[in-house]
C-alpha cells in the first residue's frame, strides 16, 4: 500500500498496520486502499475537466472540495 494512505489512514485514526492484533489479516486495509484510489481518480477528473477548460489553477482545490463537500 502506498505510504500516502498509510499515512492519511493514520491521521484518520484507523489501523492500517498489515495484520490485526490477533494477526489475522487487516481486510480493512484494502477497503482504505480502494477508497483512496477511487478519490483520487475523481480528483484527477476534476483536475482534468478544470484544465479543459481552461480553468485558473487557483480554483481546483475549491472545485475538489465542493465537489466532496468539504469545506
Amino acid at each position: 500500500m502506498n505510504e500516502n494512505i498509510r499515512r492519511i489512514g493514520r491521521e484518520c485514526k484507523l489501523y492500517v498496520e498489515d495484520q490485526l492484533p490477533s494477526g489475522w489479516p487487516n481486510e480493512n486495509l484494502i477497503v482504505l486502499e480502494t477508497l483512496a484510489q477511487e478519490v483520487a481518480k475523481e480528483c484527477a477528473r476534476i483536475v482534468t475537466d478544470a484544465v479543459d477548460r481552461r480553468e485558473p489553477a487557483s480554483t481546483y482545490a475549491d472545485m475538489i472540495k465542493q465537489h466532496f463537500g468539504v469545506e
